[in-house]
């Protein structure tokens, strides 16, 4: 299952290397999700998810961290898919 996670905010923080990424999931999302950031005309952007905070911003939000290529790529307003399978071939079809 793949889980499309609009990204509202981005934030660095001193404390960790990859910034928190405050979102709306559609679906589940847990460390050690493969996650995957495409926009048109450039090439994916891959990473991990390092970290799910518990502190939810809103009911409908989530915080977390990715690490790799993605985390220094994504922006406020992007969607990225995350799943537990490879999601490599999936570009939010659904």
């Amino acid at each position: 299952m793949t889980t499309r996670f609009r990204v509202v905010g981005v934030f660095p923080v001193s404390f960790w290397p990859d910034p928190f990424l405050i979102g709306i999931p559609d679906g589940e999302v847990n460390i050690g999700d493969e996650a995957q950031l495409c926009r048109a005309n450039e090439a994916p952007h891959h990473g991990i998810v390092k970290r799910v905070e518990f502190h939810r911003p809103t009911p409908d939000q989530l915080s977390i961290s990715i690490s790799g290529s993605l985390a220094k790529e994504v922006k406020e307003g992007d969607i990225i898919l995350i799943g537990d399978e490879d999601i490599t071939n999936d570009h939010g079809s659904h």
